[in-house]
């Protein structure tokens, strides 16, 4: 709050559009920032406004677009369908906070030989691209893989991931193999090397799996990610990694990831300071 310094999310309220101060009570508007009351004074200061966010609720997530220049969006998050569909229901949903950066987590998309390494994966396919153009908003990850898995690859060892990143924040991942399952993942900076993940995960209502096998499904897929996590937690970002064939286009995934950095530019570590 501009007043007294009171952080408005702990101990405030909304009423009707505007967000109450829990402090001194000064109400703030929710659409412009505007102080519109204070509850023991007549007149308003005319620099009592707090700054406003382009919020949309939509796939299950309140979105907030912050740019550190307050530039106003310049691309949109389709909807994802299963998240509204009532042919699917939430299966679970579960958040984690990270020592890390939503950049160090999104290179995974194109360091294909973790999948291998880390994650015992046997890949056949491996390909990400920006949809619609090199500096498109939108990345699609396609795998196919092969691996020893009852619980999440088909008859035939096989597991199909195709994950859709929409810009630096939001990611939806569709599974086939044993089971089809949607995860919709957010990413959520929280501070200086901390971050919150979260993980949606949607099943068809009328799947003819048992709950058992659906609950198997899920602890392999989330087992998966705790094998990252453990990387992501305690991991060093290398401005100028030492990269060997075969490894992925990391270059090719930082640069394509820069334009979403609002703030100026720092020739080492940038994206550690930067406003995703």
């Amino acid at each position: 709050c501009p007043h007294l310094g009171a952080h408005l999310a702990h101990g405030g309220r909304v009423e009707q559009n505007d967000v109450v101060c829990p402090f001194h009570g000064w109400r703030w508007n929710g659409g412009d920032g505007r102080c519109v009351a204070i509850p023991y004074a007549k007149r308003i200061p005319p620099n009592a406004r707090l700054r406003a966010y382009a919020v949309r609720e939509q796939n299950g997530y309140a979105m907030l677009w912050y740019h550190a220049r307050g530039a106003a969006p310049w691309f949109d998050v389709p909807r994802i369908p299963e998240t509204s569909d009532p042919r699917f229901r939430i299966y679970k949903r579960m958040r984690w906070e990270l020592s890390s950066h939503i950049q160090e987590i999104y290179e995974n998309v194109v360091d294909v030989q973790h999948f291998r390494s880390l994650h015992g994966m046997d890949l056949d396919r491996a390909a990400w691209e920006p949809v619609g153009g090199p500096d498109a908003p939108i990345v699609r990850l396609s795998l196919d893989v092969r691996r020893e898995s009852r619980a999440q690859a088909d008859a035939s060892g096989r597991t199909e991931i195709e994950s859709l990143l929409y810009g630096p924040g939001l990611q939806v991942t569709r599974l086939s193999g044993k089971l089809s399952g949607v995860s919709v993942n957010s990413l959520t900076p929280l501070g200086d090397e901390k971050v919150e993940v979260a993980h949606t995960y949607y099943v068809k209502s009328s799947d003819p799996a048992g709950e058992h096998e659906v609950e198997a499904f899920w602890e392999y897929y989330i087992a998966d990610h705790r094998l990252d996590f453990q990387i992501w937690n305690h991991k060093l970002y290398r401005e100028r990694p030492v990269l060997a064939e075969n490894d992925g286009d990391v270059a090719g995934f930082r640069r394509w990831f820069r334009q979403f950095y609002s703030g100026e530019a720092a020739p080492a570590g940038a994206h550690r300071a930067g406003a995703a």
